[in-house]
Parts: structure tokens; sequence; C-alpha cells
């Protein structure tokens, strides 16, 4: 149970940040090179601090004109399931966060639903009993945190390649500027195999200090996520499936 909520105050410390700026920089999507199929399904082994705790399955799901990207990990009985649903120019429509601790844990449930419409971020999030209703404005498009990792697959990953996004965050309510670059081409070893990846570093670029995050991407037509860490938590790739 210790090692369940110590993730999940790592991850949340990295990906929200205690600010952002008044004025973020416009994100352009004209660039996208589409490489999701109808399906997938990822399977990676999640350790922290070098020890493997669980597996966690990241999902694709082709839903008519709209795809459903989802993330689910369960540790010592505890569930942690997040996921959006996007378009397939990778704009967000919907978000969720669910973190279901174990029974005999102290820690409330954290359930939130979050609905983009109209240049607004509509949030309802249940912390225990307790209910909160929160609208932010949204600086034109942004990506959502939920399914990012997934959507900069769709970008044309090459070397020295690089871009500015925001990041909508449901679960602090903020959106967050990041610059994604190549940083190089390197042979990644994984129980999935060894494939040659794209290295791709996340640089947040608003105010205060977040640790830069890293994620490798097959070189290849698919651009898998074979690798993620974010200081020291890891996902390697184990298994991997799709049309």
């Amino acid at each position: 149970m210790k090692k369940f909520y110590f993730f999940l105050a790592i991850l949340l410390a990295v990906l929200m940040p205690a600010g952002c700026g008044k004025k973020l920089p416009e994100m352009n999507l004209d660039d996208l090179d589409w490489v999701w199929g109808d399906f997938e399904k990822a399977t990676y082994d999640f350790s922290v601090d070098g020890e493997k705790l669980t597996e966690a399955i990241f999902t694709i799901k082709k839903d008519g004109d709209y795809y459903r990207v989802g993330q689910r990990l369960e540790i010592d009985g505890g569930v942690n399931d997040t996921g959006a649903v996007v378009g397939k120019n990778l704009e967000p429509l919907s978000a969720h966060y669910q973190n279901l601790p174990p029974a005999t844990a102290e820690a409330p449930a954290v359930e939130i639903q979050g609905r983009y419409a109209e240049g607004k971020l509509e949030l309802q999030a249940h912390v225990g009993e307790k209910e909160q209703n929160v609208n932010i404005t949204l600086p034109g498009k942004v990506l959502d945190n939920e399914s990012v990792l997934m959507a900069i697959r769709n970008f044309p990953l090459a070397e020295g390649y690089s871009k500015e996004i925001k990041i909508a965050i449901i679960a602090s309510a903020q959106v967050a500027p990041y610059t994604i670059k190549v940083e190089d081409l390197e042979t990644v070893r994984v129980p999935y195999g060894e494939l040659e990846c794209y290295k791709v570093v996340m640089t947040y670029t608003g105010p205060g200090e977040v640790p830069d995050m890293y994620a490798w991407y097959s070189n290849d037509d698919k651009r898998i996520l074979v690798k993620y860490q974010n200081q020291n938590v890891l996902f390697a790739l184990k298994a991997w499936e799709g049309d």
C-alpha cells in the first residue's frame, strides 16, 4: 500500500506544476502524422527505484470518429485508472482520473471527470464524500495529460524535431507548457526486445522548476512507446498488440 501511494505522489508532483504563465504560446497541430491503429494494447513493467511493482496497461480504441486512450495499474489492491477521449486531431473531448485505494487504507478515493467544451475545461471531483466543481478557461488548443504520452507518437518524430505543446491536467485544474524534443536515436533494451528508438525529452517551460521527463518511441511506422522515465519511475514495454 505504501508503494501504491508513493507512486501517485511522485506522478502528481512531476505532472502538476505549481502554476502556469499568464500567456502560453499557441500550439500548432498542423504537422500530425497519424500512427494510431483502431486498437492497440501495450503492457509495461512498472518500476520505482529499480524495483518492479506491477504491470501497467495502456490501450487505444477507435470509437467512431474518436479514440479512447486509457492507462490502468493495480498495486496492493489499489487501482489507478486514467484516460481521455480525443478526436483525430488530438483535440480532447473528455478525461477521467480515478484512484481507488485498498479497502484497508485510510486515504479517500479520488475520482475526477473532465469535459472539454467551448474553450473551457469543466471538472467535477470527488475526494471521499466531498465534491468540488471547477471550470477553467483554456489558452487555445491543448493536449490532455491522460493521453499525452500516446499523443506524441502522432508527431513526425525525427532527429532534431522539437515542438511546443500545452498539457491540460485535470488532477490539478491547470495547463502546463512543455517543449518536446527528439534528443537522439538510441538502441533500447526492454523485456519486449531491443529496438532503435527516438529519445524524446519533455521539458517544462513555465514558472518554477519541474524535472524533465523522457520517452523512447520506436523508429518505425508505429512509433510505439517503448520506455518512459519520470525521475525514479520507469515504464518498460513487455508486450504490444495492435492493428
